[in-house]
């Protein structure tokens, strides 16, 4: 999954970079992709991207963590009964 995103990324901002300059770049002054004014419109989309793909990395790494927590609690015994005694769990206690 991270391969197929990381190419499915660089083909958004291979794109949007395209349809950037298409659209401004005489109004900038670039003279196209190969010119070096064009590097801060392609850190630009860069980071629209990240900014928008952030909340999706989040909740993806947040479920993975609260699975396998859940796996972890369902096959400790002695996790169940510690919580809901209101004891506190040392880390001695599980080695």
């Amino acid at each position: 999954m991270g391969a197929a995103g990381l190419l499915l990324e660089l083909y958004l901002v291979f794109r949007g970079l395209h349809w950037t300059l298409d659209r401004w770049a005489k109004d900038w002054k670039l003279h196209g992709q190969e010119d070096w004014a064009s590097l801060a419109v392609l850190l630009l989309l860069l980071q629209v991207l990240l900014f928008v793909s952030s909340p999706v990395i989040s909740g993806y790494s947040r479920m993975q963590e609260t699975c396998r927590g859940r796996l972890w609690i369902g096959s400790n015994p002695r996790v169940g009964s510690e919580f809901g005694r209101g004891r506190r769990a040392r880390v001695s206690d599980y080695r």
